[in-house]
């Protein structure tokens, strides 16, 4: 029984730790999240860029800013896939273009209902702009938010969906002209902020890291040498992709259907206020659910998914029964899915980084959970504008809404399997080794053999698994109780012993450590 009150006070110092990371080190980054967030969200949900056509049109016409908005930054998000890594590089010019063209969208699609002849061609080039912004911040966020450990992460994440969630209710119910001027000023916000953000690392191409001279990148090879390694060449061996991305990819794409096809059911029944009221509600209650999970490990990450299909479930439910609906009704539908879809939502963001740090391209791991996830989203849009072509209105949702019932069946009844499978080989979790830096098991783990191996300090020893949880060196100067040019010395000793230059490098050379 004693043992339990001490593993609370641990959970709890723990948590303490990563609040003040958040409120510390990482303010610049939660900020971004609620800018970027905030700022995607508003443009889907807050109906400040709507159409500037008739509302007898058909709800793809309608939705053409959302889903056009969403085929260019997933086809943005494809193009990062596939460039060689030099190409997707992160660059200060880049984040300009990118919000750039977020603020430039918001201008077009004000003026697109000023500019009646040119109404048309306005809101699709707002549409394109915000294509190409969303997608670009898109794949930076996967070299910015994977430098920070998984737990720090999901505590991110969580407070920056709650404050996305105020950032759109608070565009969707000021007057028009405010609104649009303020999807002008977000991402000139979200510039500053993410380039403030990533000062830290430095951007590709300018100083990233500790500067490391020509001798000691010979003293590196010769390290290299001295544990199998052949001069010239790296040191760090990159561990492979966990076998649980295609599941996590597969599951991406089922939630992002479900996103997209109940667009189209709900496109008649919920007002645009009462749809961007509904929407903040239930992302709030999403960001507390994340604050209160657990932090996912490799053996037990698909539970947490249990929650967001439950939710999403429930919501096709509702509509099959009541399929003559009153609007309290469907406003419940879209709470009930809007809450399980944004958990999941921030869930994604969490098993990204865990799986993009376990990858030998951490960018390209990122930015695949977001294109799955939106070429879900896709898919599900076109499937229902489709079936509702030939089916009556009140057809179409019984129909969507039962196959969209029997395809989460069927993602549980996988997800059960998957995480029944130890259990049945007559293995417990808690007998399998650690397999990642996501567990504190894990991360003592790979900092124990990287001490080792690379023949760190006593103090070098002590800094490393601060660095590698994504700590800056003023919390860890305060923490440890030195000063920010002796952590700064010692990180600079790290680095060359490593043979590394950025946090990532670093945090893939202890992954592969613990790997071996």
């Amino acid at each position: 029984m004693a043992g339990k009150p001490e593993r609370s006070g641990k959970t709890l110092l723990r948590s303490a730790e990563h609040l003040a990371t958040v409120v510390r080190g990482g303010c610049d980054v939660v900020w971004s999240l609620v800018l970027f967030n905030g700022w995607v969200f508003a443009m889907s949900w807050s109906g400040v860029f709507r159409a500037p056509f008739s509302e007898d049109a058909s709800s793809l016409v309608l939705h053409g800013l959302w889903l056009t908005s969403l085929l260019v930054c997933t086809a943005t998000l494809l193009v990062f896939l596939g460039l060689p890594g030099r190409w997707r590089t992160l660059r200060r010019a880049g984040v300009h273009l990118g919000t750039g063209c977020m603020a430039a969208s918001a201008v077009l699609a004000a003026l697109s209902h000023g500019f009646a002849p040119w109404g048309a061609a306005l809101f699709v080039a707002s549409a394109l702009a915000s294509g190409v912004g969303t997608g670009i911040m898109s794949a930076y966020w996967g070299r910015v938010i994977t430098r920070y450990d998984v737990s720090t992460v999901m505590q991110f994440v969580a407070v920056g969906l709650a404050g996305a969630a105020l950032v759109t209710l608070a565009v969707a119910l000021v007057p028009p002209v405010a609104a649009h001027g303020l999807m002008v000023v977000l991402p000139l916000l979200l510039a500053r902020s993410f380039v403030r953000a990533v000062g830290a690392e430095g951007f590709d191409g300018e100083a990233v890291g500790p500067a490391v001279k020509p001798a000691d990148r010979a003293a590196a090879a010769e390290r290299g040498r001295a544990v199998g390694g052949e001069a010239g060449e790296k040191t760090t061996v990159k561990p492979p992709v966990s076998k649980h991305l295609t599941l996590f990819l597969a599951l991406a794409v089922v939630l992002g259907v479900s996103a997209g096809l109940l667009r189209e059911l709900m496109d008649a029944d919920v007002t645009l206020v009462q749809r961007a009221v509904v929407f903040g509600a239930a992302t709030l209650g999403a960001a507390v659910m994340l604050l209160g999970s657990r932090v996912p490990s490799e053996g037990e990450s698909f539970a947490l998914f249990y929650r967001a299909i439950a939710f999403i479930a429930g919501a096709f439910i509702i509509l099959t029964v009541v399929v003559q609906q009153a609007a309290y009704q469907s406003a419940l539908a879209l709470g009930l899915h809007t809450m399980g879809f944004m958990y999941f939502y921030g869930l994604m963001w969490v098993f990204c980084v865990l799986y993009a740090q376990q990858a030998a391209d951490p960018m390209r791991v990122f930015v695949a959970g977001f294109f799955a996830n939106q070429a879900g989203q896709i898919v599900g849009a076109w499937a229902g504008g489709g079936v509702q072509a030939f089916l009556g209105s009140a057809s179409f949702m019984a129909t969507a809404s039962n196959a969209m019932i029997y395809v989460l069946l069927f993602a549980v009844i996988v997800l059960m399997a998957k995480l029944s499978a130890p259990v049945a080989m007559g293995m417990q979790e808690e007998d399998k080794p650690p397999t990642s830096l996501a567990s504190e098991a894990g991360m003592a783990l790979g900092c124990a053999r990287a001490t080792e191996r690379f023949g760190l300090t006593p103090r070098e020893a002590e800094i490393l698994p601060c660095l590698v949880r994504g700590y800056d060196r003023g919390y860890i100067a305060e923490m440890l109780v030195v000063s920010p040019e002796t952590v700064k010395s010692h990180t600079r000793h790290i680095y060359e012993k490593l043979g590394v230059h950025t946090r990532v490098e670093l945090f893939n050379a202890v992954a592969a450590c613990l790997g071996e």
